[in-house]
């Protein structure tokens, strides 16, 4: 399953969930950082435990002051965990963040909240920042294989 297939049949919507989740989350839904981050975690196997999948919950909304969109965030922090055993330094992960920045930027016309906001959000509880959210996924699943078919080749 790709993390979009995941995210087209609401994950992370509380209209959705089942008695489990419920019972964890209440009646909130996930915001965009969270939807992307622990929707990954899940498609991809990128073993964060239940703790470590909330420290996306401050990045929705563009950090709640409109700056880097919360799924842009989100999908960074799985390349991160895809592509960084150790740190940074020794990864390939700008081969790859950078290309999914352009990307994202090329296809929205924004990373920002700010701009994105205006041009995709639709002021119903079911819909949202869906738009953007399902287009981050889109080309995060894209970048992911990207990674994986590289791996291959190695």
């Amino acid at each position: 399953m790709l993390l979009e297939d995941k995210l087209k049949n609401n994950y992370g919507k509380c209209e959705f969930y089942t008695e489990e989740e419920r019972s964890i989350y209440g009646s909130e839904s996930f915001n965009c950082c969270e939807k992307i981050c622990r929707g990954a975690n899940c498609v991809y196997q990128l073993g964060l435990d239940a703790d470590a999948e909330r420290v996306s919950a401050a990045f929705g909304g563009g950090m709640g002051i409109q700056t880097v969109c919360g799924a842009v965030t989100g999908a960074l922090m799985a390349l991160g965990l895809k592509c960084c055993k150790n740190i940074e330094k020794n990864s390939d992960i700008k081969d790859y963040s950078v290309p999914f920045l352009n990307r994202v930027e090329k296809e929205l016309g924004s990373i920002y909240c700010k701009d994105l906001k205006p041009k995709y959000f639709v002021d119903e509880p079911l819909v949202r920042c869906d738009g953007v959210i399902l287009s981050v996924a889109k080309i995060l699943d894209e970048t992911m294989e990207e990674i994986d078919d590289k791996r291959k080749d190695d």
